[in-house]
């Protein structure tokens, strides 16, 4: 007598691999334009602060509104760049694995 039978598991092609690392490149770039960025937001800040009245005092306040804006993208920018490397090292983790079915027949001894 034949019994067909299946299991169900689950196996490790290779071991998971923490890929976050890749965005590091592209996240120093970023700091460093954020670093310059700021660098130059203070030299027109300083530039302008031995001046008054109206066209400066608008200025500055553009200057400001600016650089707030631009840190949001810098912000943004790093977050995005942290999670689209995370979901790349998903992605290559779950290439590396997969679920496999294991068919097999199961022989019983006829007891007569």
């Amino acid at each position: 007598m034949v019994d067909t039978q299946t299991q169900l598991i689950h196996y490790q092609f290779e071991t998971e691999t923490d890929l976050t690392d890749k965005a590091n490149k592209f996240l120093t770039y970023l700091e460093n334009l954020e670093e310059q960025s700021k660098q130059l937001h203070l030299l027109a800040e300083n530039e302008l602060s031995s001046n008054l009245g109206l066209i400066i005092d608008e200025a500055k306040e553009k200057i400001q509104q600016r650089t707030e804006y631009q840190q949001l993208y810098y912000d943004a920018s790093k977050s995005s760049m942290k999670n689209m490397a995370a979901k790349y090292t998903d992605i290559i983790n779950s290439m590396n694995s997969h679920q496999l079915t294991i068919y097999y027949d199961v022989i019983k001894k006829d007891e007569s």
